[in-house]
């Protein structure tokens, strides 16, 4: 279920980055791209991280998203010009302005029974599709005839109507008189009360779903529709242009019905149906009314506990749930999954303490192989919170290397759990993150029975053979 949820969204601080990056050029502190292309060029990396904005040069393994503006066809020939001096494989663009208005034209707005326009957008905006993607194929045909390089298409697109609006009785009423949309409504096999059941109409033309059976519902239905509209218009003319880009929408990911997730108000997100081709949930430590949420709650990824006490906001539950929604996205789809984090400063459960790089190791462990980095600047001068997820980013892949990265472990950790554990296979052997709740915990490996000492941290690593029956276990 789709459902609007408080996470910061890089679209918030446009004005003011657009602002930073004017002064920072006048004073000389903007960090050369091209340096970055030379820093990254030479060793492929198992690990990468992309930024909303420049992060500063020192941070070898970060590099700033390319910003593009669909409204602005003079800039093509700019950008392209840009894409070239970015690191191979590394040509991440970040879609800002232009698609805007796919959900928000009049000429999409549901009709009541008198065929007045209301104020509720249909499902499936035609209009708004057509014109958003005719702007697409339009900038970067000029953009890859300028020689421009796309890698990574990146979209922050929110503007959908949400699920919890067609709940209300007026959006309902809409949805049931509007002509093309009672054709929609007549894919659906259970209506919710209030909403009469229609005759059974084809649906039209421009129905992403004419061949497929009838929804189980109107939320599936209306998350079909909406991700399938997002596609159509944007990334699926992009791919046109550039077969083999990667695209992800910030908050759309995959998962099956059998791995729920919750958002931060403790409702299901995140259904089957998602936008682009990898998952990009947002995990900055944000977490809302989550916290109190009971363990015996049977929403909590069919997990629940015999424990009636609240789940809790400590850095390590906001750790557990993060690594657990990234392991249900895993178990649920192949797609690789490009997690959303926040720079190292950002006020949330994970600031000024060290489970910041505890949230970027197990991330990348539950594989991981890119991160979208939210690093907006409070001044021009303000690099510091870059820091430290380059340095996290620089010690996996000192680590990792050449070596093939192979199954990591999925299972769901249990919601009380006092241990974190990733494990994933690396060349012939498999590399541990271990996070206890308190640095005084010292860990034993089983079955051998190995202690092994945190040396006063709450996390260290750990290499071993693959052995299926091998965990760990707090030692009292």
């Amino acid at each position: 279920m789709i459902r609007k949820r408080y996470v910061p969204s890089p679209s918030r601080w446009l004005a003011f980055w657009v602002t930073a990056c004017l002064l920072a050029a006048l004073l000389g502190v903007s960090p050369p791209q091209r340096a970055l292309c030379e820093q990254l060029a030479p060793t492929p990396r198992a690990l990468r991280g992309f930024c909303w904005s420049m992060p500063q040069s020192a941070c070898s393994e970060l590099i700033g998203f390319l910003w593009v503006d669909l409204t602005n066809h003079p800039s093509a020939r700019q950008s392209a010009e840009r894409s070239r001096q970015m690191p191979p494989g590394c040509a991440a663009v970040f879609l800002w302005h232009g698609a805007d208005e796919l959900y928000q034209r009049s000429s999409d707005l549901l009709r009541d029974a008198e065929g007045r326009p209301t104020n509720i957008p249909s499902p499936w905006p035609a209009h708004g599709i057509a014109e958003t993607r005719r702007a697409v194929l339009e900038f970067f045909k000029d953009y890859k005839a300028a020689g421009g390089r796309m890698d990574y298409l990146a979209l922050d697109y929110e503007n959908y109507p949400h699920i919890a609006s067609f709940e209300r009785p007026e959006w309902l009423q809409a949805l049931r008189d509007d002509p093309d949309a009672r054709k929609l409504l007549a894919r659906v096999a259970q209506l919710p009360p209030g909403v009469a059941p229609v005759g059974r109409i084809d649906a039209p033309a421009d129905d992403p779903s004419t061949d497929q059976p009838k929804f189980a519902n109107l939320t599936e239905m209306l998350n079909n529709f909406i991700w399938a509209a997002i596609n159509r218009a944007i990334f699926d003319p992009a791919r046109q242009i550039f077969p083999d880009v990667q695209m992800s929408n910030f908050g759309s990911f995959s998962v099956t019905p059998d791995n729920p997730v919750l958002d931060h108000n403790g409702f299901p997100m995140g259904g089957l149906p998602m936008t682009g081709n990898r998952c990009a949930p947002p995990l900055y430590g944000d977490f809302g009314h989550l916290s109190e949420v009971r363990l015996s709650d049977p929403r909590l990824m069919n997990r629940p506990l015999a424990d009636d006490r609240p789940y809790g906001g400590e850095p390590i539950d906001v750790l557990r749930y993060s690594v657990n929604v990234v392991r249900a996205i895993g178990r649920s789809c192949k797609r690789p999954i490009d997690p959303w984090i926040a720079k190292s400063n950002y006020r949330a459960a994970f600031f000024d303490n060290p489970f910041y790089e505890e949230l970027l190791y197990h991330l990348a462990l539950a594989g991981s192989d890119t991160f979208l980095c939210f690093n907006p600047r409070a001044s021009v001068t303000d690099f510091e919170g870059d820091l430290l997820p380059n340095a996290c980013v620089a010690t996996f892949n000192r680590l990792v290397g050449a070596e093939r990265r192979g199954a990591p472990v999925l299972e769901a950790i249990p919601w009380n759990s006092e241990l974190v554990v990733s494990g994933q296979e690396i060349g012939d052997r498999m590399l541990w993150r271990i996070t206890t709740t308190k640095p005084a915990f010292n860990v034993r490996v089983e079955p051998s029975g190995e202690v092994l000492d945190m040396r006063g941290a709450v996390g260290r690593w750990h290499v071993s053979d693959r052995d299926p029956n091998l965990h760990f276990v707090i030692a009292r």
